[in-house]
């Protein structure tokens, strides 16, 4: 294996695994971080707060469909707005998330077992590597979408497997 996980990214199926490994080894990097994988309505939650704490508001609507993900968006600026803690923003973001299906949210959180998205840190792949990867994983097997720096803070990638 050619990359290691976060502490909460859960392992990708074998068939992903060895894509990203493939990828890895035909732009020469010897290792990456796969920052996220499946999430609960919680962790989208949280990434979704931090993303919007840390990028701005802005950012995130550029990010996310307006009709589903800007809803959200809309739950953290009313929370913000009333003065609720963080940990009461993320709670009332999660049980939106919840009531208008977290599929709707980020493909993070689909069920369909012939998807699976990821995040790879920039970071972890070095520069003069990242045109390559960038151009592998362009390339890469059943890639349906490849989203990277400036319009999402990783390198999310969803593949078609099975």
């Amino acid at each position: 294996m050619r990359f290691k996980y976060a502490s909460s990214a859960k392992p990708l199926p074998v068939e992903a695994e060895t894509r990203l490994s493939h990828v890895l080894e035909k732009c020469d990097v010897s290792d990456a971080l796969v920052t996220s994988t499946v999430r609960t309505p919680e962790d989208q939650a949280r990434i979704m707060y931090d993303n919007l704490t840390t990028h701005g508001v802005s950012a995130q609507r550029a990010l996310y469909k307006p009709a589903f993900g800007g809803i959200i968006i809309d739950v953290y600026e009313h929370q913000k707005a009333m003065g609720a803690t963080s940990d009461a923003t993320k709670r009332a973001m999660a049980q939106k998330i919840i009531e208008i299906g977290p599929e709707h949210i980020s493909a993070h959180c689909t069920a369909d077992p012939t998807k699976c998205v990821f995040d790879v840190a920039p970071l972890s792949i070095p520069g003069d590597k990242k045109k390559a990867f960038i151009n592998q994983v362009s390339v890469a097997v059943g890639l349906i979408k490849f989203l990277r720096p400036p319009m999402d803070p990783a390198f999310h990638i969803e593949l078609r497997i099975g």
